[in-house]
């Protein structure tokens, strides 16, 4: 372990800070003359939930003997290459130099790897060092040594295909996932809408009207307004009262703004009694219900199991939202028995919520591979509080959803209006 890593930066990254220190070193390496090309690496570029460290690739030129001394006047500082690339990947490539750099993001004192590649290694340490331990000994196994490249124009595409594969996106870059159709997954493109979202009226930072233009800005055909229930007070959760208050505005807004289907729902939480926090005659009269778990996580897992099961067999629950409850690089994930959760969300029509905002990424890709395999249904939601968190879909759940294996037929918020009005009537 490189020296650097005290046991403060030894805990792993989350993805929003991994990538933004990966950001920042590639913007100043972008402005230093004698750099080609530069790009994150390992699992950045995975866009793994979780990283253990922050790798970036630099392109330069064998013959310039400039560049480290500039680097090394803006604080980065010469590594061993060995700290960070080992056989067999070392065999395969020569980085140069390796240089780290610590970017102070936070409460967090973050160490970047640098790699100095040269032109003919680009491509290939681009493809090696984004993929893991497995998916770097099959291609190894496939491509005749010495693996080098034929020309510095070479592609990663043109990597993939010495070893006998099709390209393999860098999400899917995990050995176990090298066989995955990308076309069969879920994509940007494929959304339809938003289910899970906040408002002033709860702990949301912009008005229910502000969100519905939002949305409509972004060509979505329907949205779910669902501010907390009335058990959360350090969200201010809605009594029965502000819910109908808030009704009567939805109302109005649907006449203001045909172009859009506003569905009005509410984040219902999940009490430690395993109840639901509004009562059957009031579930009833929302558009939409959101389930998730806030409170008393230090249950047992019989316990949280059993809160989780609850929710999902109330015939008014569409949605089991984050479902582990993490907060990433704060607060581990609760235990639940997932062969039950799964069963039971397949079994009653549930859909099973795949977190976007960055700070949960709930559920985790390998969770939810294995809620594929149980044949559940999926929400892709943004969990937004505010008109800029709307973008969350696209910047991080469907490059989870897709890490999960997640096809676009499953995904309920990818379904025709007409279609998810069905299943809602349904439930």
């Amino acid at each position: 372990m490189p020296s650097f890593m005290n046991n403060r930066t030894k805990q792993k990254l989350p993805l929003r800070l991994a990538e933004a220190a990966a950001n920042t070193v590639i913007q100043e390496l972008s402005c230093v003359q004698g750099v080609i090309d530069c790009a994150p690496s390992g699992s950045v570029r995975r866009r793994d939930p979780l990283s253990d460290h922050v790798l970036v690739l630099a392109c330069i030129r064998q013959a310039d003997g400039q560049i480290m001394p500039i680097l090394q006047s803006k604080n980065y500082v010469l590594s061993s290459v060995d700290d960070f690339v080992r056989n067999p990947v070392r065999s395969m490539i020569s980085p140069m130099q390796a240089m780290t750099r610590i970017i102070e993001l936070e409460d967090r004192k973050i160490p970047v790897a640098v790699l100095f590649i040269t032109p003919p290694l680009w491509a290939m340490a681009n493809v090696y060092l984004s993929g893991d331990a497995l998916h770097n000994e099959i291609l190894q196994g496939k491509i005749a040594s010495p693996a080098l490249p034929t020309s510095e124009q070479e592609s990663e595409h043109e990597v993939y295909a010495k070893a006998g594969f099709p390209f393999i996106i860098p999400l899917l870059r995990d050995g176990v996932s090298m066989t995955k159709d990308p076309q069969t997954l879920v994509d940007r493109t494929d959304i339809q809408g938003d289910l899970h979202m906040h408002t002033t009226y709860s702990d949301g930072h912009d008005t229910l009207e502000a969100m519905v233009k939002a949305c409509i800005g972004r060509g979505y055909r329907y949205m779910t307004i669902s501010d907390h229930s009335q058990g959360l007070t350090v969200a201010h959760g809605l009594s029965y009262d502000r819910l109908l208050e808030q009704h009567e505005e939805l109302l109005r807004i649907r006449e203001m703004y045909p172009q859009i289907t506003i569905f009005h729902g509410s984040e219902v939480d999940i009490t430690a009694s395993a109840k639901l926090d509004f009562p059957d005659t009031i579930l009833r009269q929302l558009d939409f219900v959101v389930a998730s778990i806030h409170t008393a996580m230090r249950q047992t897992k019989a316990e949280l199991t059993a809160r989780a099961l609850y929710a999902i067999q109330s015939p008014y629950v569409h949605i089991l939202a984050h479902p582990t409850g993490r907060m990433l690089g704060r607060r581990e994930s609760f235990p639940l028995d997932f062969d039950q959760v799964f069963y039971a969300a397949r079994e009653h029509d549930v859909a099973i919520e795949c977190n976007a905002n960055p700070e949960r990424l709930d559920l985790d890709p390998l969770l939810l591979r294995r809620a594929v395999e149980a044949g559940c249904l999926f929400s892709i939601d943004s969990d937004a509080h505010s008109i800029e968190n709307l973008t969350r879909i696209e910047q991080y759940g469907i490059d989870m959803a897709k890490k999960g294996w997640v096809p676009k037929e499953r995904v309920i918020n990818t379904w025709p209006l007409k279609r998810l009005l069905a299943w809602m009537t349904r439930k």
